[in-house]
């Protein structure tokens, strides 16, 4: 065999042993294992998606209904499992549910006080937008600006949704739209990093606020970003279906939120979600329209846009 034949098949070797190797590691970072508080997911008019994670596989279950004390709804899943995924349906509109999870074994009770949510309104209504980027480095920083954020939102409270001396103000929210521009996990978007870099930190507002991501090149280095969350690819939040999850549509009140792909969709303008975005704004009848992706059209801190590599 000729130097240069074995240097070949030293490479190939060399190359798929990479890959091979490249895959465990992906595979193995983006399994979701673990204990993960329950979370809100795609909350519309009439339905909200409730998730959670635990160490050993069981039979989901989550009950529900408009006071705290008396939750007569329930909704069980259809096979045990550690990653639980219950949706809930036939919600009255802008409307406060209380929820409880657990098993067949009995209710978690260990999260309860904030297990609450709001359903969106039919009406327009003033509307507060919370929007974060590039917020998975946990860390000192990263507690600053949401308690900062947060702070402010108790001392400015939405329009005819001041906090009141009861119990209620408990359960009052402080964010109708959250946005999350990408990146909610450094740096790989493993699970143990959303895990640290998105559920811990933000964990008592992701109980009752449901959060709307965009698709991050560090989420793209693993496969956890869509294991984690429900995204309307059908349509169910407002707008035209995208039939993906890389981006979707959304409506509250008089605005509508087109959410892009700027990392892994094909950004042309004859590519499928430039044609789905014509659909959508064709369609849309609301006098706002905000457009949010993860890579900005120009910048100039960390990255450089006028750079051919950025």
């Amino acid at each position: 065999m000729s130097l240069i034949k074995k240097l070949v098949k030293l490479l190939v070797i060399v190359a798929l042993a990479y890959g091979v190797g490249r895959f465990v590691v992906v595979f193995q970072g983006s399994l979701l294992t673990g204990y993960r508080a329950p979370y809100i997911q795609m909350v519309t008019q009439d339905s909200a998606v409730i998730r959670w994670m635990t160490e050993d596989s069981q039979l989901g279950v989550v009950r529900y209904g408009q006071n705290r004390e008396h939750m007569p709804s329930i909704m069980l899943e259809g096979s045990s499992t550690k990653n639980h995924v219950v949706r809930l349906t036939n919600l009255k509109p802008a409307t406060r549910y209380y929820y409880q999870t657990g098993s067949i074994s009995g209710y978690d009770n260990s999260h309860i006080h904030k297990q609450w949510f709001y359903t969106q309104p039919e009406e327009v209504v003033p509307t507060r937008i919370w929007v974060i980027g590039d917020s998975g480095n946990p860390g000192e920083t990263q507690d600053q600006v949401r308690d900062s954020a947060l702070d402010w939102m108790r001392d400015n409270p939405i329009p005819g949704e001041e906090a009141s001396p009861d119990e209620a103000s408990a359960t009052e929210p402080l964010i109708d739209i959250w946005i999350a521009l990408g990146d909610l996990a450094y740096t790989s978007g493993t699970n143990a990093q959303f895990q640290a870099g998105l559920f811990e930190p933000f964990g008592d507002l992701l109980a009752n606020t449901a959060i709307w991501p965009i698709y991050g090149n560090h989420d793209a280095r693993r496969w956890t970003y869509f294991r984690v969350f429900d995204l309307p690819q059908s349509g169910q939040a407002g707008g035209v279906a995208s039939k993906t999850e890389n981006y979707y549509a959304i409506d509250y009140s008089n605005v509508h939120f087109v959410m892009l792909d700027s990392q892994e969709s094909d950004r042309s303008k004859t590519g499928k979600m430039a044609k789905w975005l014509q659909r959508d704004l064709a369609e849309n009848d609301k006098p706002w329209v905000i457009a949010a992706f993860h890579h900005p059209p120009y910048t100039r801190g960390s990255h450089n846009s006028d750079e051919e590599y950025d």
